[in-house]
């Protein structure tokens, strides 16, 4: 057992301290917009977002 030890007593453990990367920049570049409102010409969208209709679909029962 003491042989062991005495084995493991000549390693040694040396921490530093890493320097931190550069943050990345966080939306470096705006993206083109995607999706349904990109579609729709700016009267289209006000009746979108107006829109006092019931919004779902199907039946009832599987509506939360």
């Amino acid at each position: 057992m003491h042989a062991l030890a005495r084995s493991f007593k000549s390693l040694s453990v040396w921490l530093t301290t890493k320097p931190l990367p550069e943050p990345e920049p966080f939306c470096a570049k705006p993206r083109p917009m995607t999706g349904f409102l990109a579609t729709l010409t700016d009267e289209q969208k006000k009746l979108a977002r107006h829109y006092p209709g019931d919004e779902t679909h199907g039946d009832e029962t599987f509506a939360r």
